[in-house]
């Protein structure tokens, strides 16, 4: 009987650390054998806020897995939020004497001319995959092995993690005595999950929205182009609400999941906690400001990508903070003024979209685990530093 394919990984998000070890189904779908979370304040604005709380969330969620489980964990993947990445793309070519059948040596070849960079102090390289080649400066292609050309060009894009978050996250893993680990960026795992390989060989715009953090990319082939975040979620919607109504932050977090900013509501609705009563009309405003204003900062963030972008490319959304709040991701589609897909893990039975970038960490991890041979792109997918 062949051994099943299994893997444990650990995602950081703005409002808890969650574990889960999965094992492989038939075709691309898994199955969940343990799961662990801790809510905790983890960071804001790329920064840990309690270094000592977040260590400890994530030795308490390896040994929740390893006691649900029975064993220890060999591995982990680790999702790292798009606060703590930085993405590079470089250019490189691979010139030959004569035509010649594109073979994945050649494409090696790119991708190692691609790597000679002084790379950003303070990070450290976690993976690297490819956006589109190009055969004889003409040609523009995802996959070039087979085709013929005498010049191969490529464009690579790097994902680097800060430091800080690293070493933090490292420490926590070896003193549970878990040796082996790689750290895999949130956003490219769940381009490569939520999002089919025929949308990505075009342009395609990935927002990922969570408690207090946001972050928007833009996806094409298997790489990520451009990626930039804020420090905005859900958790300033029910902000505004404590502070404008002058309600507690607990009461304000029941009112926002009870809010519908689609609605039109009366002067006299009124939505109520367990607590207090507030004013419909007032709350439904306040919420809709605070989206308004993230989707000032998306279009800001897109402004900012240095490659000219597809006005017709499709905008997926993901995360927690639109999918909590009814309407919220329709009233953001008005205010980009683009159509929005709600990006949903293709098994019905995973499909919490707070939990997709956990989701699409899995996928990863299980295609980096599985015993037999992976192919050359898969490969290259895998971190570069443990």
């Amino acid at each position: 009987m062949p051994k099943t394919t299994s893997a444990a990984v650990i995602d950081v998000g703005s409002s808890k650390i969650c574990g889960f070890v999965a094992s492989q189904v038939e075709g691309d779908d898994f199955n969940i054998v343990a799961q662990a979370e801790i809510k905790c304040s983890t960071f804001y604005d790329g920064k840990w806020i309690d270094e000592a709380q977040a260590s400890q969330a994530v030795s308490s969620v390896i040994k929740q897995l390893e006691n649900k489980t029975g064993s220890k964990l060999e591995k982990v993947f680790v999702g790292v939020p798009g606060e703590f990445t930085l993405n590079v793309t470089k250019q490189a070519d691979a010139i030959f004497t004569a035509p010649r059948k594109i073979s994945k040596d050649n494409v090696g070849e790119v991708f190692q001319n691609a790597d000679r960079f002084d790379k950003p102090e303070g990070y450290s390289p976690i993976s690297r995959s490819s956006v589109y080649f190009i055969i004889d400066d003409e040609k523009k292609v995802i996959d070039p092995i087979g085709e013929v050309a005498t010049k191969l060009s490529g464009l690579i894009s790097f994902i680097f993690v800060d430091n800080n978050f690293k070493n933090l996250v490292s420490k926590a893993i070896r003193e549970c005595g878990v040796k082996n680990f790689d750290f895999v960026a949130q956003n490219l795992a769940q381009a490569l999950y939520l999002i089919r390989p025929d949308v990505r060989d075009g342009y395609a715009v990935l927002i990922d929205s969570g408690f207090v953090t946001t972050t928007v990319s833009v996806v094409l082939g298997d790489g990520v182009l451009y990626a930039k975040s804020f420090s905005v979620g859900s958790g300033q919607m029910a902000d505004d609400l404590s502070q404008c109504l002058e309600i507690d932050y607990s009461d304000a977090e029941e009112i926002l999941g009870k809010l519908n900013v689609g609605l039109q509501y009366s002067e006299t609705d009124e939505l109520s906690s367990s607590k207090v009563k507030v004013n419909a009309d007032k709350a439904n405003e306040i919420v809709r400001c605070r989206i308004e204003d993230m989707a000032d900062s998306i279009k800001k963030c897109l402004s900012g990508c240095p490659h000219v972008l597809s006005n017709s490319m499709p905008y997926y959304v993901t995360g927690g903070a639109f999918s909590y709040v009814k309407g919220a991701l329709t009233y953001l589609s008005q205010c980009l003024e683009k159509q929005l897909f709600a990006a949903s893990a293709s098994s019905p039975l995973y499909d919490k979209q707070e939990y997709t970038s956990a989701y699409a960490l899995i996928s990863i991890a299980l295609s980096q685990s599985k015993p037999e041979k992976v192919g050359f792109f898969k490969k290259l997918l895998s971190s570069l530093g443990g």
